[in-house]
Order: C-alpha cells, then structure tokens, then sequence
C-alpha cells in the first residue's frame, strides 16, 4: 500500500482487516478512556478562550467568520490535545497551511474518485499540487514525530501513545509512517 494514503483510506481499512489500522486501534483505544478524554479539558478551554479573546479584540462590530473560527477552534484543539503541538490560528488572518493543504488534499480526493482515468493528463497542474500538499501534510507530521522523540516529556497524549503503545496482542509498535498517517487523519 503506498504510504500516502489519507484518512479516507484509514476508515476504509477497518474492514479490509489491514494490519497496521488494526495495530493503530488497539494500541489508542486506551487513549481515548475518559480519564484521559478529561486530562485534555485543560487545553480545550485554552484554545477556546483564544478563539473568545479574538471576537472579544475585534469588538461588537466584528463580523464572526463562523466556518473559519470553529475550523481553526478545531485544528487547535486537535493538534494541542493529541500532539502538544500549537498552530496558533487564532493569531493569524490566513488560515495555517496544515489546514488549506489538508483541504486541497481531501476536495482532489473526491474529484479524482469521480474522474474517468483517462483524462488524468489534463489535470496536471491538479496532480502537481495534490502531492505537494500530501508531501507538506507528512513533512509537518513526521517534524512534529522527530521533535517529540528528540524532547521526549511526560504528556501522556495520543502522540506518546502512538510512539510508546504496543499492541496487547503481539506486543508490536506501530512504525513512523503508520503515526503519521494517523496524525493527519486525526487533525
């Protein structure tokens, strides 16, 4: 299977019996207990009094970009909760470009799903930035897996899971190229 596939193929797996979804499963089903869900609070109210504090110094005139705001909330929340990792959207006016590469990625997903094989010469320009931003996607991912492993700390997030969890069943790690497909299917 080539490395670069996406969330889209993570949820397919499951029921193909893929061996690394199936390691991934088990090794962050504990991660996800409440105690843990609960040690995140914490970063959640961080993140969203950052998105409060911005409507607050725009003041009452602001116009609330709903869509953008709670997709930044969410890349945040995400990304601090599971990876101590902060994109700070909330203090940029463009949106970080995890989140425009993940958006290309997810839409030329789609239409290369509904485009007949043969015209796929036409679209180059398309092709060209699809694995530019899959590249981008996994080069971010990987920088935030050799950061943690250089610093490693005491969080215990989903990042510490999916580096340091073995699977009860074999006792088997899951490989860098399998964390960072995850990463990017959780953010």
């Amino acid at each position: 299977m080539h490395p670069t596939y996406i969330s889209i193929h993570l949820m397919e797996s499951q029921h193909n019996g893929e061996a690394n979804w199936e390691v991934a499963h088990r090794v962050l089903v504990p991660a996800f207990g409440p105690l843990n869900i609960r040690g995140m609070f914490d970063d959640m109210k961080d993140v969203a009094s950052q998105l409060v504090m911005k409507w607050a110094r725009h003041g009452n005139d602001y116009k609330i970009h709903v869509t953008d705001d709670f997709t930044r909330l969410t890349l945040d929340t995400l990304a601090l909760c599971s990876m101590d990792y902060r994109f700070n959207s909330f203090y940029a006016e463009q949106m970080h470009p995890f989140v425009d590469a993940m958006v290309n990625v997810l839409t030329e997903s789609g239409s290369r799903i509904r485009r007949p094989g043969f015209l796929a010469a036409l679209y180059r320009k398309e092709e060209y930035q699809y694995w530019k931003d899959i590249k981008y996607l996994r080069e971010l991912s990987d920088e935030l897996v050799q950061n943690r492993k250089k610093h490693p700390e005491g969080r215990k997030d989903l990042l510490h899971a999916m580096l340091h969890g073995k699977d009860p069943r074999d006792g088997s790690s899951l490989s860098d190229a399998s964390i960072i497909d995850n990463m990017i299917t959780f953010l």
